[in-house]
């Protein structure tokens, strides 16, 4: 402020090409320094009145940057007099403008600290940004870098800024860590960001001198590149000017000197001419008439060569061409007319090698990551790019250049990566140090924090160790060697109903039932002779007593504290009111479950695979009728069962514990007693660790079950015998009555009236019914058998095979529809269901075509089939009869039939699990939906 009070330049720009620190800035670093001088002092209104100030300049200067306008504000103190071509008059800088606004905010917040601790690690992150960019600021001035530096297109800032900035930066996250309105620094919350802020704003640092670096070579090699580029335009267009003058010197004494003079003089220029290789005359046929080379180093099969590749074409003005040869691919090719009298007769034909003269250009090229590509046309007249450099991210820089009428590409680059190497190390030299000087300044506040943490943990140790205590899950007490107590937390006092702290020096004798304190005092005593931690609720019953007398079931852990007063003695006890209740639960529900266990006959059983122990309920006992003072083993256990019962149940264990399955058998059994039964026994491996622990099971006796279904199955058997023999033993009178009406009917054809042979018809009519009753009878008494084996069907096939069977005047069509493919299934009851309702669909139709629809829906295990006609359908009233035997819905001289093909149809699907029903299908016609099991086949 004083140097734009008296006007002096060194006070306020310090050199003339670095920029000025504003008079607005000069003011902000007052109000800055006087507040963080009045922290100290406690004058929170200035501090906040001074941090508001700053705030509200530094937020206006901002919407100057922003929005492009003026507020008026920049002169409005003192008027600014110095030239700085880098920012209006009077402004402070972008960069400026952004500090001053984090450095007001944080100094309004240190304000509020008493608020939040968080205020304070604000606090810490803004100065951390603040001290990170000051101190980029003094490194750029003092790498001679302060003209690339600045806010993006703003202006720079003040190399005195930066260094205040850098004070004021240290003096926030300083004031931040050292506060001490709050017990709690968080050190993370504080800390960390602020070093991650600076190393991250060193690392940009670096980067932006990697950038300077690499557009100070990208300057240089453009500037290299135009001066090869004009050395290679003057030493072609020097030699095309020297052939030129010969050649007018030519046509001026032609006629007076001979071809040998002329083609001496030729030579003469090839010798002379750098870079000149051969020169000859061609005719009108751009045939060589004669060749003046250099040493011979073009022979005259390699110059027709050349002149074969020239374009035929060309007019009679000096021309250039690029060509490659086996030797070389440097060669430029001159083409100047050669012209008598005015009229073009022949041309001069020049051959240029340009490899030294490109050599002698890339000399200067003292980096071997920087290459240079000249192409002549299509044809690469020199390259000193290789296979590594090509392989490396690079920069190249491109100049077209027209010489003599051939179009040259020159082509400069160079490997980023190389290039900026020299650079590079001192950008990373910056980086790391900046990394250093945050390393040794934290370090240094890690170590004041670490000390003033250790001090505060030593302060409130008490206090947290109550507040452990008070928060553990039991009841805790502390108590010296003499059983006073010395603490005891909340859960005690409401275990024993006493007043919060009412037992603080009390002896802890007070707790034990009144009959065991004597005993106690002793225990005591002795304990504090061998302190170690110990529960005392080991192999027996432990009480206290609540303060109205009832007595506690507890558990003690007794652990010894050693402390600067001696031995304390830290128990924890443990209320078991709740355990003991569900101990008691757990006995009653045990002999509830024996009891259901002698009820049911079902024991339990237990064998340890390690210790070869096994463990009987004694419903177990009962079972084999074996005392329960027997030892068990293994063998013994076993020993009830046959020979080949025991193989079974040897190889259903060793299964379960190979593959980890249960098993499940019933088997016979003989009692110590000699008693034999029928036994179900059931058993599963555990497992430990990934090893078979102790198989765990039940035994059930099942004698009475499995006599009666012994008994049912002779039942069946006799059963079905009957329906057998019963059908085979009344069809064979019926096929005798049917034979004699037969011959009644051929015998007596001519002589009986019609409504004899009428009665005769209706005999035989109804003997049929009856043998097709008995058909079905014998069906039905067989349907739902699973002796079938499963196969693999095409349901499709099935289907239309059925129905073609049932369709035997081709009247009805098929629509099938839904999955049709291979299943795994039983066919023959699937094909007597579907025969049924086919035929059913078919036979009670009320008109003679007619149309059925099957649909097939595939689940996991089965298929949904719907079977739905377009026929009269089934009236609700008889839909819950419909699968009842014997039932028809019209007359049996109507529709012949039995009224057991429904019954059948439902005692198959309901045998293998299924469900059938039946419903109206839309908009007439009956549909029956059924499940039957199968899985899919693929193929």
């Amino acid at each position: 402020m004083a140097g734009w009070l008296v006007g002096s330049s060194l006070l306020v720009q310090i050199q003339p090409e670095f920029a000025t620190m504003k008079f607005n800035t000069a003011l902000c670093f007052l109000l800055t320094g006087l507040s963080i001088s009045a922290i100290k002092y406690h004058k929170a209104i200035f501090i906040r009145c001074c941090g508001i100030t700053i705030s509200i300049l530094a937020i206006l200067s901002l919407i100057q940057w922003i929005f492009d306008i003026n507020l008026l504000i920049d002169n409005l103190l003192i008027q600014d007099k110095f030239e700085d071509p880098t920012a209006p008059p009077g402004r402070m800088s972008f960069a400026t403008s952004l500090c001053f606004l984090l450095s007001g905010i944080a100094l309004t917040l240190l304000t509020f600290r008493h608020i939040s601790s968080y205020f304070i690690e604000i606090v810490s992150a803004f100065g951390s940004i603040i001290l990170a960019l000051g101190m980029i600021g003094l490194f750029d001035y003092a790498l001679s870098l302060y003209t690339d530096y600045g806010w993006q297109q703003f202006t720079v800032m003040a190399i005195h800024t930066t260094s205040c900035f850098l004070l004021v930066g240290i003096a926030l996250v300083l004031i931040a860590l050292f506060d001490g309105s709050h017990s709690r620094v968080s050190f993370s919350a504080g800390i960390i960001p602020a070093v991650s802020v600076l190393v991250i704003l060193c690392l940009s640092l670096s980067i932006a001198l990697e950038n300077n670096n690499t557009k100070h070579v990208k300057t240089v090699l453009k500037a290299q590149l135009n001066n090869q580029v004009e050395q290679t335009k003057s030493d072609i267009n020097f030699i095309t000017n020297a052939l030129a003058r010969g050649i007018k010197r030519w046509e001026m004494q032609l006629g007076q000197i001979s071809q040998y003079e002329w083609q001496a003089d030729a030579q003469l220029y090839v010798e002379t001419l750098p870079h000149l290789i051969s020169l000859s005359l061609l005719d009108d046929s751009f045939r060589p008439l004669w060749q003046a080379t250099k040493d011979s180093s073009l022979s005259i099969t390699e110059l027709e060569d050349i002149v074969i590749r020239i374009p035929t074409d060309t007019n009679k003005t000096p021309q250039a061409f690029g060509i490659t040869t086996p030797q070389s691919n440097n060669i430029v090719v001159l083409i100047l007319p050669f012209s008598a009298e005015g009229k073009a007769k022949h041309d001069l034909l020049a051959v240029i090698d340009f490899s030294t003269f490109f050599k002698e250009l890339t000399q200067t090229d003292v980096d071997e990551s920087t290459w240079l590509n000249i192409k002549a046309g299509p044809d690469i007249l020199f390259s000193t790019l290789t296979p590594l450099s090509a392989a490396q991210d690079a920069y190249s820089a491109t100049q077209q250049a027209v010489i003599q009428g051939l179009e040259f590409e020159f082509e400069k680059g160079f490997s980023l990566e190389s290039n900026v190497s020299g650079l590079g190390i001192l950008s990373s030299t910056v980086f790391i140090t900046g990394c250093l000087f945050i390393g040794v300044m934290f370090l240094a506040i890690y170590t004041s924090q670490k000390s003033r943490r250790l001090t505060n943990i030593i302060n409130s140790e008490k206090e947290r160790f109550r507040l452990v205590l008070e928060a553990a899950p039991g009841a805790m007490l502390l108590v010296d060697t003499q059983g006073n107590i010395e603490f005891s937390n909340t859960k005690v006092e409401l275990l024993f109903g006493y007043e919060p702290k009412s037992l603080l020096g009390e002896n802890v004798d007070i707790l034990v039932p009144s009959a065991h304190r004597g005993h106690h005092a002793q225990l005591r005593h002795s304990y504090t002779q061998n302190p170690q931690f110990r529960s005392m609720a080991k192999n027996r019953e432990l009480h206290g007593v609540h303060k109205n007398g009832q007595l506690i079931p507890v558990e003690i852990e007794l652990c010894p504290i050693h402390t600067d007063q001696g031995l304390k003695i830290l128990a924890s006890i443990f209320d078991l009111s709740e355990r003991t209740k569900q101990l008691v639960a757990l006995k009653n529900s045990k002999e509830e479950l024996d009891r259901a266990g002698r009820i049911a006959k079902i024991g339990a059983w237990e064998f340890n695979l390690n210790s070869k122990v096994v463990h009987w309920s004694t419903q177990t006992y009962k079972i084999h009728e074996v005392p329960e003072s027997e030892p068990l083993t293994f063998e013994f256990a076993t020993n009830f069962f046959s020979k080949s019962d025991l193989e079974v149940l040897n190889q259903a264990i060793e299964d379960a514990i190979l593959k980890g399955t249960e098993w499940d058998l019933e088997l016979p059994l003989t009692t110590l007693s000699g008693n034999l039964i029928w036994v179900r026994t059931q058993g599963q491996v555990e497992y430990e660790n990934g090893q078979a622990v102790r198989l765990v099971g039940a035994i059930q006796d099942i004698t009475e079950k499995h006599l009666v279904t012994l008994e049912l199955e002779r039942r069946n058997l006799e059963l079905n015998n009957f329906a057998y023999v019963a059908s085979h033993d009344l069809k064979s009178p019926l096929r005798g009555i049917d034979q004699l009406a037969t011959w009644l009917t051929d015998d007596l054809r001519d002589s009986i009236d019609h409504q004899t042979k009428e009665h005769l018809r209706l005999i035989r009519s109804r003997i049929n019914r009856m043998e097709n009753l008995l058909d079905d009878l014998l069906a039905y008494a067989r349907a739902g058998r699973k002796d079938a084996m499963t196969e693999c069907v095409n349901v499709a096939e099935l289907v239309q095979q059925t129905f073609k069977f049932c369709n035997v005047n081709d009247a009805f069509t098929l629509d099938l529809r839904g999955d049709t493919g291979d299943y795994l299934l039983v066919k023959t009851p699937l094909e007597t269901v579907l025969r049924n309702l086919i035929n059913n669909a078919i036979k009670h139709h009320d008109q003679t075509h007619g149309q059925i629809t099957i649909e097939i829906k595939a689940d996991v295990k089965h298929l949904e089939i719907t079977v739905a006609d377009d026929g009269p359908g089934i009236a609700l009233e008889h839909r819950d009869k419909a699968f009842a035997m014997f039932q028809t819905l019209q007359p049996r001289d109507k529709v012949e039939g039995s009224g057991m093909g429904l019954a059948i149809v439902k005692k198959v699907v309901e045998s293998f699990g299924g469900s059938i029903e039946l419903s109206q299908n839309q908009p007439r016609g009956a549909l029956f939906r059924f499940s039957f099991p199968a899985r899919y086949n693929p193929k």
